[in-house]
C-alpha cells in the first residue's frame, strides 16, 4: 500500500483498487494460514533457522497463532482431508515456538466445528492442542469464530444472515442485529468454559464479521468459507437491522414528525422509516452542498447507526464472555485498513469502546504508516492497550521495517506468524530491544475530518490527508487526530502544537469549538482553504470567514507574510492549493512547520526538522531516550547526514543525544540508533 515518496512526484495520487485490494484481500494473512493447511509446514517452519538459533528474551510479550484453520477449511470444502496434520501442536512446533521466544499459541476455535450436530458439542480437538502447548509450558489463547453457523443452522430458523442495504442479498455471515446472537454466543462460550475454561489464558474476541475483526462484510474470507455475494457494501439489510433503526431514531427524535423535519422526509407512519439510498451516497452531493442540511443530517445520522452498532454487538459479546470467563483478558481485532463507512471501522469509536469495557485492541502492522498511525494515536490518547499483528506473510527485510514501525506506534505486545518469525530470527535477535513498549513522541498532528469523510469519499481513507501523511514522513512524524478525538479533548493531552488541516468542507460545530479553543490558547492551524468551511448546520465558520489565504504557487514566503493571522495567543495559516498543486502546498506547509521564527513567538515550538537533508528513503522517530532511523531502501546503502539541533532538545526538556553533527552510514534496510544522554 505505502508509496515510496519522491520530490518530482505529485502527492495528489489516488489509492487506486489494487490497493484497496491489498489491503482488503488479508493476501497475506491467508497465505499464513493456507500454510498450516500444507502437509509439509512442520518441515517448512524448521528450515529458515537452526535448531539452536532463536530469538531469546523479549522486552515486550511475544505471541503466535494459526491452529485449527485446517479443520475449519476441510469442514467448508475449502481444504482437502490429506491436508490435516496428524496432530496439530507436535514436537516440530513447540520447537519452533521455543525459537520464536513466544508465550502462548493461538487457536482458531470454530461454532461450525465444535457443534457439528445440533446440541452436541465437542471440543476435544481443541483440548489436545491446548494440553499439549499447556505441557510445553505455553499458554493457551483461542479466537472464536461464531459467526460463521453450522451446516445445520437454517437461515431464518436458526439464524439470521447479513443483507446488504444496496440490492437484499444475504451471506452466510450471523447478522449482529439478530435478537438471536447474544443467545448463541452465551450456549458457544459455556460449552467452551465448560471443555476449556481452565486451560485459556486470554481471549481475542471473534465480532460477527469476516475474520473476526471488528466491521462488517467485504469478502475476505471466500477463500475461508464459499459465499456467494459477499463484497463490499452496507450489511445493514436484514429484518432485525431495519428495525433497529426505525427503533433508534423514533427514540432519538421522540416522533415521526420529528424525524421528517431533521431529515426532510416524508414518512407517515413507523414502518416507512428508512435507510437513505446508500447505493448512490458516494456521487451525492452531501459533502459539497452547505444548503442541504436535512440529507446531510440523515446521513450521517445512518452512518454513526451503522458504525455504533460495532462497538454495541462487541460489547454485548464481551458481557457474555466475562459471565464464562470472569477475569479473563479479552482483545479486540481492529482489521481492514481502510474506513470506508461501510466497512463499520471507525478506529477512534471502536479504541475508545475498547478501553470503557476495559479490552484491548489488537491491529494490523506492516501496512503503511498512516494506517499504523491512525491506531496508535487512538490507542495512545485513550489508554488502550495496542496490541499488533501482521497482515500475513513478511519477508525478513519487512520484518525490520515492521520492528522499526511498530516501535515508533508504541506496540505493547507483538503478535506474528510462526513462520514469518522463524524466517527473521537474526533481524529480531538484533533488534528486538527497540520494542519496548514506549512510542514516539511529536507534537504536529493531522486532522482526520470525520464528518467530511463520510460525506464524501468511498476511499479507504481522506486521500489528501493520507497522501501528505505518507509523501512527509520521511521529514515529520505526526499523529492522528479524528473529530471525535478533539471533542475528547486530544489535542490538549497529546501536547499538539500544529495542526495541519488539508481537506473537507464540513465539521460538527463541538469540533470547530474545540480547534479554536485550542488556538486561542497557543496552538498553531494549517489549514488549506479550496472552499468556505462550514459546520453541519451549513453555516460559514466565522473565524475562517472573510480571511486572506496565500497563494501556494507564490514565494513561500510571501504566502506566510501574506496568509499568517492571529487568534488569541495562537496562530492561523491559511494556504490557497487546488488539488493540482498539492506538491507545493506540500512543501509550504512543511517548510513552516519546521521553521520556529516564522511565527512571530518567541515561545512557539514546534515539531523538529529530523532530516533536513531530504532523504526520502530515510525515516527518523524520536523518543524520550533514542533517535530511531530506518533506511527503508531495500537495495542501497545511505551515508546519512546527521544535523541536529541543541535548542529542539532544550526547549522540550529532553536530554541532548550523544552526537549533534555527524555521517551515519546504513546498510539497505536496516535501523540505526542514536541515544539521548542521560541525566
Amino acid at each position: 500500500m505505502r508509496k515510496e515518496p519522491s520530490g518530482g512526484k505529485k502527492v495528489t495520487r489516488r489509492i487506486a483498487g489494487s490497493s484497496r485490494r491489498e489491503f482488503l484481500g488479508k493476501v497475506s494473512m491467508a497465505t499464513g494460514l493456507l500454510l498450516a493447511g500444507l502437509p509439509n509446514a512442520h518441515a517448512l517452519l524448521d528450515s529458515s533457522a537452526t535448531a539452536t538459533e532463536s530469538i531469546g528474551a523479549t522486552l515486550i510479550p511475544f505471541y503466535t497463532g494459526n491452529l485449527s484453520v485446517t479443520p475449519f477449511m476441510i469442514y467448508w470444502g475449502t481444504a482437502k482431508k490429506s491436508a490435516l496434520p496428524v496432530k496439530e501442536v507436535d514436537s516440530t512446533l513447540l520447537s519452533t515456538l521455543r525459537r520464536i521466544s513466544v508465550f502462548a499459541d493461538v487457536d482458531y476455535l470454530a461454532w461450525c466445528l465444535a457443534e457439528k450436530n445440533k446440541g452436541t458439542w465437542d471440543f476435544s480437538y481443541y483440548a489436545n492442542n491446548a494440553k499439549s502447548l499447556n505441557e510445553a509450558g505455553f499458554k493457551y489463547v483461542v479466537f472464536c469464530w461464531v459467526h460463521f453457523p453450522p451446516k445445520w443452522a437454517k437461515e431464518g430458523g436458526d439464524f439470521t444472515p447479513y443483507a446488504r442495504l444496496e440490492d437484499g442479498v444475504t451471506t452466510r455471515q450471523l447478522s449482529p442485529w439478530d435478537p438471536r446472537f447474544k443467545e448463541i454466543y452465551d450456549r458457544f462460550y459455556a460449552a467452551l468454559s465448560h471443555s476449556l475454561g481452565s486451560r485459556i489464558d486470554f481471549l481475542r474476541v471473534g465480532y460477527p464479521s469476516e475474520y473476526g475483526e471488528m466491521g462488517y462484510p467485504n469478502g475476505m474470507t471466500t477463500w475461508l468459507v464459499p459465499q456467494e455475494h459477499s463484497g463490499p457494501g452496507f450489511w445493514c439489510a436484514d429484518p432485525h437491522a431495519k428495525a433497529d433503526f426505525r427503533r433508534v431514531f423514533l427514540e432519538r427524535y421522540g416522533s415521526i414528525a420529528a424525524i421528517n423535519k431533521a431529515w426532510g422526509t416524508e414518512f407517515a407512519n413507523e414502518q416507512d422509516i428508512s435507510m437513505p439510498e446508500a447505493v448512490n451516497y458516494a456521487t451525492a452531493t452531501l459533502g459539497r452542498n452547505h444548503a442541504n442540511v436535512q440529507a446531510r443530517y440523515r446521513w450521517l445520522d445512518f452512518v454513526n447507526w451503522y458504525q455504533d452498532h460495532v462497538d454495541i454487538c462487541f460489547s454485548a459479546i464481551c458481557e457474555v464472555i466475562r459471565r464464562h470467563f470472569p477475569g479473563k483478558r479479552l482483545v479486540g481485532s481492529l482489521g481492514y485498513g481502510s474506513e470506508q463507512c461501510r466497512y463499520g471501522n471507525d478506529t477512534s469509536r471502536h479504541v475508545k469502546m475498547l478501553k470503557r469495557i476495559n479490552a484491548c485492541a489488537q491491529t494490523p502492522g506492516a501496512i503503511g504508516y498512516f494506517a499504523t498511525r491512525r491506531v496508535s494515536s487512538a490507542c495512545h490518547f485513550y489508554k488502550t492497550p495496542y496490541y499488533t499483528e501482521p497482515p500475513g506473510t513478511v519477508d525478513p527485510m519487512d520484518e525490520i521495517k515492521r520492528i522499526w514501525m511498530d516501535s515508533t506506534n508504541g506496540c505493547q505486545v507483538y503478535f506474528d506468524y510462526p513462520n514469518n518469525l522463524n524466517g527473521a530470527i537474526p533481524e529480531f535477535k538484533e533488534y528486538k530491544k527497540l520494542l519496548n513498549g514506549d512510542r514516539s513522541i511529536t507534537d504536529f498532528a493531522y486532522l482526520f475530518p470525520s464528518s467530511s469523510f463520510w460525506l464524501e469519499a468511498s476511499t479507504d481513507w481522506p486521500i489528501m490527508t493520507y497522501e501528505l501523511g505518507e509523501h512527509l514522513r520521511y521529514r515529520l512524524d505526526y499523529e492522528l487526530i479524528d473529530e471525535q478525538m478533539i471533542q475528547d479533548g486530544a489535542l490538549q493531552a497529546m501536547g499538539i502544537k500544529t495542526l495541519a488541516w488539508v481537506e473537507g468542507a464540513f465539521a460538527d460545530a463541538k469540533t470547530l469549538d474545540m480547534i479554536r479553543k485550542w488556538l486561542e490558547d497557543g496552538g498553531v492551524l494549517i489549514r488549506r482553504k479550496n472552499g468556505e468551511m462550514y459546520d453541519l448546520e451549513g453555516r460559514e465558520v466565522d473565524w475562517l470567514h472573510g480571511l486572506s489565504a496565500g497563494d501556494c504557487t507564490q514565494d513561500f514566503q510571501r504566502v506566510w507574510r501574506d496568509s499568517l493571522h492571529s487568534l488569541g495567543e495562537g496562530k492561523l495559516l491559511l494556504i490557497q492549493a487546488e488539488d493540482s498543486n498539492m506538491e507545493r502546498f506540500a512543501r509550504c506547509m512543511l517548510e513552516f512547520s519546521v521553521n520556529r521564527t516564522l511565527y512571530g513567538g518567541s515561545g512557539m515550538t514546534n515539531t523538529m526538522d529530523l532530516n533536513p537533508d531530504n532523504i526520502t528513503d530515510v525515516y527518523l522517530s524520536l523518543f524520550k531516550d533514542r533517535i530511531l532511523i530506518l533506511n527503508d531502501s531495500r537495495t542501497s546503502a545511505v551515508d546519512f547526514p546527521l544535523r541536529l539541533r541543541e535548542e529542539d532538545f532544550r526547549k522540550r526538556h529532553l536530554p541532548l543525544p550523544e552526537t549533534l553533527i555527524a555521517t551515519i552510514h546504513i546498510p539497505p534496510r536496516s535501523i540505526r540508533t542514536i541515544r539521548l544522554k542521560k541525566g
